[in-house]
């Protein structure tokens, strides 16, 4: 079981992280900040900590609010998404970099370009992140993230 947590500044941008390049599982794919639930801790918690290592973002699991659910086929890996506001947008991210080699926030704007696939993005440097992981780029978005980014426009999260 796996907590990602999408972080919404007070202007709606999005927080997405790259996994870095020597990671086993989706290097150099965008996802949003999360990992692995520790038995003994809530998911909530388990995200408030992934998102602590990978970004130095401090987010209280109190404040998070349940956006929906993946599972990877065939089945035996579930993702558990969360959203929630960002009490002050950090200028400069404490990324872990063992893990993740760079970070992006994202406007509502460029969520809804990335989003739809009959939308231009070339040159408003979204290359990169269009498409499924794995792009042309060898990078692209977990497809398991453009879901949860989805739900959220559609929520009216963002």
């Amino acid at each position: 079981i796996n907590a990602e947590y999408m972080g919404v500044d007070s202007a709606g941008n999005v927080l997405l992280t790259r996994r870095q390049s020597e990671m086993r599982t989706f290097p150099r794919a965008w996802v949003l900040p999360g990992g692995a639930w520790d038995e003994g801790e809530s998911l909530e918690a388990a995200g408030a900590r992934e998102v602590l290592e990978e970004t130095g973002l401090c987010v209280d699991p109190g404040c998070m609010t349940l956006l929906g659910l993946w599972g990877s086929l065939p089945g035996h890996h579930v993702v558990v998404f969360y959203s929630a506001r960002v009490p002050e947008r950090t200028p400069v991210l404490k990324l872990q970099a063992s893990e993740t080699d760079e970070a992006r926030w994202l406007s509502p704007e460029q969520l809804t370009l990335l989003l739809d696939p009959a939308k231009g993005v070339d040159g408003k440097g979204l290359e990169r992140l269009r498409g499924v992981y794995p792009n042309g780029h060898k990078e692209g978005t977990g497809q398991g993230h453009l879901f949860a980014l989805s739900l959220a426009m559609e929520a009216g999260q963002l």
